[in-house]
């Protein structure tokens, strides 16, 4: 696997800089900039800040036929984590059943829900969605595989 910087053509394919070549559709680039907007404000809402910027890491590659995001970033696991914890495995039971759609509508909704909606609904990809805590490193993590 390889990790890039470039951007996503209407097929949802990763394509690095030098390399692209085709124009995207509107509709798609949409998409995706609402993806991305999801994810990096669940980032901006959530992240501690250090001398006023937020640290985050990022991961975008293309594998084995699919795109990997993985974004991740600082959160201090030390306290009580019980609350936290509750809610992701609540948010994780209502994706698997896909309830999150009747919370969304058409167009609103933001954070998690929100991103699986836009691509298993608009884009209409498979998806698989992992998030939370990783404890020992005192991070909060998002990954998303998106099959092409």
């Amino acid at each position: 696997a390889i990790a890039v910087t470039g951007s996503v053509n209407q097929k949802g394919q990763i394509q690095p800089i030098g390399g692209v070549n085709e124009k995207i559709e509107g509709k798609y680039l949409k998409l995706y900039s609402d993806i991305f907007y999801n994810l990096l404000d669940n980032i901006y809402k959530n992240a501690k800040r250090k001398n006023n910027c937020i640290e985050f890491e990022y991961l975008l590659e293309e594998q084995e036929n699919r795109q990997h995001i993985l974004l991740k970033n600082p959160y201090d696991c030390s306290g009580d984590m019980e609350e936290e914890e509750r809610k992701i495995l609540e948010l994780k039971e209502i994706l698997s059943s896909r309830k999150y759609l009747d919370r969304i509508g058409t167009e609103g909704g933001t954070g998690i829900p929100k991103i699986c909606k836009l691509i298993s609904v608009d884009l209409k990809k498979e998806m698989k969605i992992d998030f939370g805590f990783e404890k020992d490193q005192n991070y909060f993590f998002i990954e998303l595989f998106i099959r092409r």
